[in-house]
């Protein structure tokens, strides 16, 4: 899998062929994080048939933060904790 990010703050998944580093799918976009600005760095891990998507906000700017989302497909829609105040 490929991750980016496009200029909407938006993270998008992509598979890709790890040999070639062909594109093989067209992006998906899978969240845009909790309101932080510059969402990056986005890691998925899976537990436990959960999809747990791990990325920074905020840049090196005051406020900088570390989130997490999860969701039972790797293509989303990822939710953060409820009970988190943004």
């Amino acid at each position: 899998m490929l991750f980016y990010l496009n200029p909407d703050n938006q993270i998008y998944l992509s598979e890709i062929n790890p040999k070639t580093i062909e594109q093989l799918s067209e992006p998906v976009p899978i969240w845009s994080g909790t309101g932080g600005r510059y969402p990056e760095a986005p890691h998925i891990y899976k537990k436990d048939d959960w999809y747990y998507l791990l990325l920074s906000e905020g840049g090196t700017e005051y406020g900088h933060t570390v989130t997490i989302a999860r969701s039972r497909n790797i293509e989303g829609p990822y939710e953060s904790n409820p009970k988190i105040q943004s």
